[in-house]
């Protein structure tokens, strides 16, 4: 099934910054601790190597 648009939303979240929110907080101090795919695939479950990772952080710098 297409997934452009999960990407994107994906990509969305790494780029959405509040201090106000606790999981967006968590998520902005992993993501700088190590890095767009590290970070996404802890959440995820997904793995570090996958293709879909690699399309997400593509849509990261893309939107970025």
């Amino acid at each position: 099934m297409p997934n452009g648009h999960l990407l994107k939303g994906i990509a969305a979240a790494f780029l959405y910054k509040n201090d106000d929110d606790p999981q967006a907080v968590e998520l902005q101090a992993m993501f700088a601790e190590q890095g767009f795919e590290k970070t996404l695939a802890h959440y995820s479950e997904l793995n570090v190597d996958s293709e879909i990772v690699t399309l997400a952080h593509e849509a990261y710098l893309a939107l970025k």
